[in-house]
């Protein structure tokens, strides 16, 4: 069982934490969020390009006086850009969450340094607004699959491949498949080439899901109470299909980040 060490200290700053931006880099899509007394009071989407991104960071962060800035990023070229942007040109604390970042976690995987950011972030989130064990999906370019200890163990994961990578590799591998976007779907089986694609995505998925879960619950009795939650911008596809019990969590990453920046950030 491994614990972290914190590499990334803080310069001690007493600061004003009403508004809080958090930046949640993925491999599709960046999302900032801004918190004012611990909610979300702004939300915006960009592709992971950072032109899009520094236009909108030199925009709002004059504009809302913002006290902080928490990121966690799962793309280090994009968000070492963001770091050096919001270091260079605004004097705002900021925190960088990586997988040498002290969250209070230990692991039984053998190398934790290789755990992405998000994951951590999850987990982190989790554990602190649930106060269980939690099984975690995290639907997005890829599919993450983690289980947490209450007490901050980190047991485990998987990833797969997401929803819209694997719809995209049935088009690209195949040679008499027309290419179209994915939309939600509550059928078993298709009718028609197109439906036959969509059905199988989404159903697939949605058999890992609950496997995963029946699995899990049957594996780690030991751990007692697990709470099931799904989040990530492809839960919309699969959500309707999940078991009742499963909690839709779209903000974790966001809160999770909010959370990391009352701890590395100094409050007054």
């Amino acid at each position: 069982m491994i614990g972290r060490t914190n590499l990334e200290r803080i310069p001690p700053k007493t600061i004003n934490m009403n508004k809080i931006l958090v930046i949640d880099v993925g491999n599709t899509r960046v999302v900032l969020a801004l918190f004012e007394k611990g909610k979300i009071i702004y939300k915006n989407y960009f592709l992971t390009k950072i032109d899009n991104i520094k236009m909108e960071l030199t925009r709002i962060i004059p504009e809302l006086n913002i006290n902080g800035i928490c990121m966690a990023s799962v793309v280090p070229r994009v968000g070492n850009e963001i770091q050096s942007i919001c270091q260079k040109s605004f004097s705002i604390p900021f925190v960088n969450i990586t997988s040498q970042t002290d969250l209070g976690l230990t692991f039984l995987v053998p190398h934790p340094h290789y755990l992405g950011a998000d994951l951590l972030v999850n987990a982190f989130a989790a554990i602190h607004k649930y106060g269980t064990s939690c099984l975690i999906f995290d639907l997005g370019t890829a599919t993450t699959i983690q289980l947490i200890g209450k007490e901050g163990l980190f047991f485990g994961y998987n990833i797969i491949p997401g929803l819209k990578i694997g719809m995209q590799s049935l088009f690209t591998n195949t040679s008499l498949l027309t290419e179209f976007n994915i939309s939600p779907t509550k059928d078993l089986l298709g009718l028609d080439t197109k439906n036959a694609v969509l059905t199988g995505v989404i159903q697939s998925h949605v058999f890992i899901i609950k496997g995963f879960i029946q699995s899990i619950f049957e594996s780690y009795t030991q751990i007692g109470d697990i709470t099931t939650l799904v989040t990530g911008g492809n839960t919309s596809y699969v959500l309707e299909l999940l078991p009742q019990h499963v909690i839709f969590d779209p903000e974790l990453t966001l809160e999770g980040l909010h959370l990391a920046s009352t701890k590395f950030l100094v409050t007054n």
